[in-house]
Formats: C-alpha cells, structure tokens, sequence
C-alpha cells in the first residue's frame, strides 16, 4: 500500500475579526482535521489515514480503500472525514457558517486515487478536541445532511459552505468542548475509490449589542432648559 506524497495546511486556533464601534464581532476558527479508516465494512475505526498524531494530519478522505495484506488477503477499509472545532471562550452567535473544501478528486493513497460518484453524509457530534479513532462510530447528535458528489461537477477547489447557527447555539448553551464534523459515504459505494477535504473552518458573528436609548427631557425640563438659557444671556448684558 503506498502513500500519495500530498501536504496539507493544518488550520487550527482563532482569528478574531477587527470590530469597532457597533460592527459586529466575526470569529474564524480552524478545524482540528483527521481521518480514521475500518479494516472492513461494518468494523469500528481502527486506525487513522491522517493526523497530526502521525505527522500527516489535515486530510479529510472520505470513500474506501483495497488492498492486499502481507498475508495475502485482500482488506478492504472504509475512511471516513473528521474535523474539530474548539468552541472554548466562543459565545452564542447570531451566525455560525461551517465550510470546508473539496481539495482534490481521489483517496491520499495509489489504491484509491480514483473519486467516485455518490453521496457524501455531513453528521455533527459532541468532539473533545483530540484526534480519536472512536469518533469513526460515535453517536452523532445531529445530521447536518448530505451532498452528492461526482468528477463531473467537482474537480477541486470547491467550497461547501452551510448554516449551522442553531447547531452551533444548542453546543454552546449546552457547555460542549468541541463541534465534531464528520464526513461519510453513504450508502458505501463497492470499489476503492475516495475524496479528500480540507481547510475545514467555523465562521461565528456576534451581533452588535444595541445603541444605548436617547433620553428625552421631559416638558418641564425643556421649559427649565429654555429659562435658564435666558437668564445666561441676560447676564452677559
């Protein structure tokens, strides 16, 4: 089994957006980006594809891959795409947008370089912040949907973009450490074939709290007001 040679932009921490007087406050955060692979359909996670465990982390492939053991014996695992948030000193937003890119057709190895046509599921779990094989089966608490993705209409480059503010909100309320991605193919297509994404990132904006209210003189101050305007001038004579 040999690994394509590929290097990955690893985007992990905050970038906090400049705001100044009633703008509002824009937070982007990077995506803490793995893979973890079965040793065959229906097997938990076993091990990674990508990590920064292994120094080759920041690769989300999501497909399968074929190929002979030492033994002889033909293994054929299923990848899966994850992605991390640290949602830690990050508050309740009125948007959160989750995007991420499609960075090239095919798997990170030879055995997979092909992409196939079919259907990419987009689940949300409560994450750790910490790159874990088990996170290939965790119970997800949301599925976010799914796409379908072919070599015809995606060849790299793409970015998929998608709301997730009411998501983002219930993970923050309820005191969650991290907003877990996880990319999957579904229903598992037969061949070795894979996509691989990337530069997975949470744009959060906080709206500008509201002007404070103008408070109006009564009548009768307004009539004080005027009056002691008045005797002002009527001094200075």
């Amino acid at each position: 089994m040999r690994m394509r040679v590929l290097a990955a932009i690893v985007a992990c921490g905050i970038a906090l957006g400049v705001a100044s007087g009633a703008q509002a406050l824009t937070t982007v955060t990077g995506g803490l980006t793995f893979t973890v692979a079965n040793d065959g359909p229906g097997l938990a996670g076993s091990h990674f594809h990508s990590s920064t465990l292994t120094g080759d982390g920041g690769f989300a492939e999501v497909g399968r891959l074929f190929f002979f053991d030492d033994n002889g014996n033909e293994v054929r695992e299923e990848s899966r795409g994850l992605s991390e948030f640290d949602l830690s000193g990050l508050g309740t937003a009125s948007e959160a947008i989750l995007q991420f890119e499609v960075l090239f057709p095919g798997g990170l190895f030879l055995e997979n370089e092909n992409p196939f046509d079919g259907i990419i599921a987009l689940l949300a779990y409560e994450g750790d912040n910490f790159e874990s094989i088990g996170d290939f089966q965790i119970t997800p608490t949301f599925a976010l949907g799914d796409f379908p993705i072919d070599p015809i209409n995606f060849s790299g480059g793409e970015i998929i973009s998608l709301d997730i503010t009411a998501l983002y909100n219930s993970f923050i309320a309820d005191g969650v450490s991290a907003l877990g991605i996880r990319l999957e193919n579904a229903p598992l297509i037969e061949g070795s074939q894979a996509w691989t994404f990337g530069n997975f990132l949470l744009t959060t904006e906080v709206a500008p709290p509201p002007p404070p209210p103008t408070d109006i003189p009564e009548p009768a101050t307004l009539g004080l007001l005027g009056l002691g305007a008045v005797l002002a001038l009527r001094r200075k004579r």
